[in-house]
């Protein structure tokens, strides 16, 4: 899957700047209501930490894959219950991500 979204890849490029590398998709099997899984590991200390962006669809328009909202998570697990940080795509634009990104670093790499 090809990310092409100005907003998804802003939210990226924000992780990048703000201490994660872009790992890739992840290989993980993903339920019906995902469109994918990126994965992310920390260049900043602790180096290594995991962190994983899920691209959640529009359930009500399965089954196209219409991403509205991300999902974060430590652990690559297909259960929205276990995501510590969401952000709806229409909100990213809008959004103050170095702050966001601090957010997700306390509770990443600072917890």
């Amino acid at each position: 899957m090809l990310i092409d979204d100005k907003r998804i890849v802003t939210l990226i490029n924000a992780l990048e700047a703000n201490g994660w590398k872009n790992a890739g998709f992840s290989d993980q099997v993903i339920e019906w209501y995902f469109a994918e899984i990126i994965e992310f590991v920390s260049v900043w200390s602790p180096q290594g930490k995991k962190l994983f962006m899920d691209l959640l669809i529009d359930k009500f328009d399965y089954p196209k894959k219409n991403i509205i909202e991300i999902g974060f998570s430590t652990v690559p697990c297909n259960v929205s219950d276990s995501f510590f940080e969401n952000i709806y795509l229409g909100d990213i634009l809008k959004t103050d991500l170095k702050k966001f990104c601090e957010r997700i670093n306390n509770k990443v790499l600072h917890n």
